[in-house]
């Protein structure tokens, strides 16, 4: 029933207008810079323990999977940006090289901000899984530390488009 009464399930959750003014004017500001814009969720706090930090990853995790998701873009004639969200501090020292927009925001604007994304990476989370369904983005989990995206994982309408 979850597609059948997609609509009006979305129509229910979609955030008040104050939030909606938010995320737009943040998706606008960094669709200015690429042509495709990577929602990346970085989950620390509570992964810290939850299932012993199965899900917990260090930046470098996600940055070899960030610089092969741009490797990707690149070698298919596209320069894609990074939007991460995350409930800590990020150093973005920690992704040198890549387009990275993060600053603290309101989890509600980050949310609707992924799902305003072309694709979407994180580890296993309600989070990042409300954000692809709400915003029917595709999404690829790292399931583990040395998970790393391959092409085949994104897309070919992003790939191509």
């Amino acid at each position: 029933s979850l597609e059948r009464y997609s609509t009006e399930i979305r129509k229910i959750f979609t955030p008040k207008e104050a939030h909606r003014i938010l995320v737009q004017k943040e998706i606008d500001e960094v669709r200015k810079k690429d042509s495709i814009l990577v929602g990346v969720h970085i989950r620390r706090g509570d992964y810290k323990s939850f299932e012993n930090g199965k899900w917990y990853y260090e930046d470098g995790v996600y940055f070899r999977n960030m610089k092969k998701i741009q490797e990707i873009f690149n070698q298919n004639g596209k320069q894609c940006s990074f939007f991460i969200t995350s409930n800590e501090q990020i150093y973005l020292e920690n992704f040198f090289g890549l387009t990275i927009f993060w600053k603290e925001r309101h989890f509600i604007t980050d949310l609707y901000s992924l799902a305003e994304c072309d694709y979407i990476i994180g580890p296993p989370s309600t989070y990042s899984l409300w954000a692809t369904w709400y915003g029917a983005v595709p999404l690829f989990h790292i399931e583990h530390p040395e998970c790393i995206v391959k092409e085949k994982d994104i897309p070919q309408p992003i790939l191509f488009s």
